[in-house]
């Protein structure tokens, strides 16, 4: 059976999950949050299935509702082009210069796969693009948007909306195996070398993550890098040991053979990047032009 979804229930949805609440998407969409909830719900009952788990202080995703949220969001910018295409010249006419703050790792590895697209989409609009890993303060140094990794501490005013939620693994040189062996445990990891990494813009040690279990890690290590995952990445293939990071950062050294990936049944986890701007940047025509393209792209992009 087809389900009759009403358009505005889907759009509820797709910011709800984009946002992370209720009350956000309803500033977005100027409205109140029971009136966002009430679309959401009424969504749920035509679908037959629970797209958020509900509690007094989380609103997450189910399983049922990423996967909606994958179809629902092309369909609506489906909607979009559509629109676009009848008027073509709305876009085309944006000008301006758009500041934009970016974890190095992002920028050269997703972003710069969307750079051709934003270009042809909005030729008279400027990036400006700052690669740094200390972006916390985006707002007072004076950019109009800012990409972040993992957990974002809100400010008053700011909107963060997740570009995606981007897979991890466990990797390490074939040579390394070869020489000491592979652990089949996350346990085991403290009787090898490994690389480890600082939390962005902290000295604190980022804690390796599996499933089932341990949830959490810190292997123990002689080797401690600080906001530059290429070079945690380098050791990794020179043999200094086992690394934990996203896939999308190191496809091509797997696929050379440069680096395999360890405790599979143990994968599964997941950190998010996020989009984050204040209302008085969304404002301006270049910015919401801009949010929009890298929200599309950002679905669009099959390695998460």
């Amino acid at each position: 059976m087809i389900v009759q979804a009403n358009l505005s229930g889907i759009q509820a949805f797709c910011l709800t999950y984009e946002l992370g609440n209720f009350t956000e998407a309803a500033k977005s969409l100027d409205v109140t949050p029971q009136a966002v909830s009430r679309a959401v719900g009424r969504l749920e009952q035509d679908l037959g299935v629970s797209l958020f788990r509900r509690n007094t202080r989380q609103l997450n995703a189910t399983e049922e509702g990423r996967i909606y949220y994958e179809s629902a969001r092309n369909a609506l910018q489906a909607l979009l082009d559509a629109e676009q295409a009848l008027h073509p010249s709305a876009k085309a006419n944006i000008q301006g210069t758009v500041k934009l703050s970016v974890p190095s790792s992002f920028a050269q590895h997703r972003l710069a796969h969307w750079m051709l697209d934003l270009q042809k989409r909005l030729p008279e609009v400027k990036l400006d693009l700052k690669i740094s890993n200390q972006n916390k303060d985006f707002v007072e140094q004076g950019f109009d948007l800012a990409i972040q990794e993992g957990d974002v501490r809100k400010k008053a005013n700011v909107t963060q909306r997740k570009l995606g939620d981007f897979s991890l693994g466990v990797f390490v040189a074939p040579s390394y195996i070869k020489a000491h062996g592979e652990p089949q445990l996350p346990m085991e990891l403290e009787q090898h070398h490994c690389v480890l990494s600082s939390r962005v813009g902290s000295t604190k040690v980022l804690p390796w993550t599996f499933s089932p279990s341990p949830d959490v890690l810190i292997p123990p290590s002689s080797i401690l890098i600080h906001d530059d995952l290429q070079t945690m990445i380098a050791l990794a293939k020179a043999g200094a040991g086992f690394i934990q990071t996203y896939h999308f950062l190191v496809e091509t050294d797997l696929k050379a053979g440069r680096l395999v990936e360890v405790l599979r049944p143990y994968g599964g986890c997941t950190r998010s990047f996020s989009l984050l701007y204040t209302s008085d940047t969304k404002d301006k025509p270049a910015v919401q032009a801009v949010i929009d393209v890298l929200m599309e792209k950002s679905l669009q992009d099959p390695r998460h």
